[in-house]
């Protein structure tokens, strides 16, 4: 790149940083970037057998379940968590909160449905000024997957709180309630296995988590160094990524600067990190046997927008010094051997990173 072009791109990351100013994200930069680095250097996203990454709606092949069936499902679960809960669920099915929208053929009309609030004084929308959906459920095609997803995001209409414009008021909240969603899909998953429906039957889930969360990691791990360059030297130039702490990539970098040059560059990592804290986390709570865990996790409801990150996250047993010991890589690894395809044929089979097949 020329002068101006660099001159140009650090004008582009002022303004960026200029947005975040003041975020727990921007103020604990260095520990994303390491949390990043444990995923890098142990996870590998699904491959198929050209060695590309496996698109989300690649993974598992999902098991039906009746409609019906699933909501009453879905209903058993909120109630054993709390009463309060499924009347909740219950009104926001009747209300059109959550609702349900398809053609004749039972396909959904679009991927912008009725009229949805995240909570009770907030309808947002998106740039197509459509009313935004809480969830998309094709009820002639649900499977137990489908009821997965509609347990998250309605644990999105709980905690979410939205300005006017649908954009969550800051990091903290953005997080937590990722958290508490991406924990609560897991806790149902541990609600069916205890009824007796084996957890292979949600391997898609934990596909499309760990995929979506190493994927997108992978891809925003060299922008999180790119910005704490820019904080720690003041200028990013031809040689940056050599220089300081958390060099990069020489190849790496001069992608970046490229995707820059073409007008490309999605800079926005903070956005990818509310889920490299949420789904390692949510899924290491969900393994440990504390029968407490949900309703620490509805605590937090309550206290939210009082209490700091730090404080929330001690309020479900996870202090700063117990998450740095944590080592993010093995956590989604470990969410990793709980994804299993079935073997249709060779030329159907999946691979893993190593060349073999994942039944």
């Amino acid at each position: 790149m020329k002068l101006n072009d660099y001159m140009d791109l650090n004008d582009e990351i002022d303004e960026y940083l200029d947005s975040i100013k003041g975020s727990f994200f921007l103020q604990n930069i260095s520990f994303f970037i390491n949390k990043s680095i444990e995923i890098k250097e142990k996870c590998v996203p699904f491959l198929d057998k050209n060695k590309h990454v496996m698109s989300i709606d690649a993974g598992p092949d999902t098991v039906s379940l009746d409609f019906v069936q699933g909501i009453e499902y879905v209903e058993e679960y909120l109630h054993q968590l709390n009463p309060m809960l499924e009347a909740d669920f219950k009104e926001k099915l009747s209300n059109g909160v959550i609702n349900f929208s398809f053609t004749d053929n039972g396909s959904l009309e679009d991927n912008y449905l009725e009229k949805v609030n995240f909570n009770t004084d907030v309808s947002f929308y998106n740039d197509k000024n459509m009313p935004d959906t809480l969830v998309n459920i094709n009820h002639e095609k649900s499977t137990y997957s489908t009821f997965t997803t509609l347990v998250h995001e309605y644990f999105h209409s709980v905690y979410d709180a939205r300005d006017v414009h649908g954009k969550m008021q800051n990091w903290k909240t953005s997080a937590l309630t990722e958290l508490a969603s991406i924990f609560f899909e897991f806790d149902f998953i541990k609600f069916m296995n205890q009824k007796g429906i084996p957890r292979e039957y949600f391997s898609y889930d934990f596909y499309s988590r760990y995929q979506d969360t190493v994927v997108g990691v992978l891809e925003e791990m060299d922008s999180q160094k790119l910005l704490y360059k820019k904080i720690t030297e003041g200028v990013i130039d031809e040689d940056s990524y050599k220089i300081g702490e958390y060099q990069m990539e020489e190849d790496k970098y001069q992608d970046l600067m490229t995707y820059f040059k073409q007008d490309d560059l999605d800079l926005d990592p903070e956005y990818m990190s509310h889920y490299l804290v949420a789904s390692p986390l949510a899924y290491y709570l969900s393994l440990q046997n504390d029968f407490q865990m949900p309703q620490k996790m509805l605590d937090l409801k309550r206290e939210i927008n009082t209490l700091s990150i730090l404080e929330s996250l001690q309020k479900v047993g996870l202090n700063d010094s117990k998450i740095e010991q944590l080592n993010f890589g093995d956590i989604m690894n470990q969410m990793k051997t709980e994804v299993h395809f079935k073997e249709k044929g060779k030329e159907d089979g999946r691979e893993s990173e190593e060349g073999k097949k994942v039944l």
